[in-house]
């Protein structure tokens, strides 16, 4: 299955991507979860950071990641219907 992931605001350089590259396709299994889909992303945050002292960084306290409008992390068990998916800055203000 492929997946395609479109970054918005400057997310993908926290991927190791180029500021041009809005948007990228991965591949998983045709009975992925979406699970597997925030599997991927953390790691391919951490291989991108690797050089750096990460090891306890949670990248979804800096991202949310959206699919056909629904957050992610709330979806982790359910079979993926809708094969593209949102990368957002999560930006708190006070």
């Amino acid at each position: 299955m492929k997946v395609k992931i479109k970054y918005l605001g400057r997310t993908m350089e926290l991927f190791g991507l180029p500021p041009d590259q809005r948007e990228e396709t991965i591949y998983l299994s045709d009975d992925s979860l979406y699970r597997d889909v925030l599997k991927k992303i953390d790691e391919k945050f951490q291989q991108a950071n690797k050089d750096k002292n990460i090891a306890e960084y949670d990248i979804f306290n800096d991202i949310v990641v959206f699919s056909k409008g629904r957050i992610l992390r709330t979806l982790t068990e359910k079979a993926i219907d809708h094969p593209k998916i949102i990368i957002a800055p999560l930006i708190a203000g006070g």
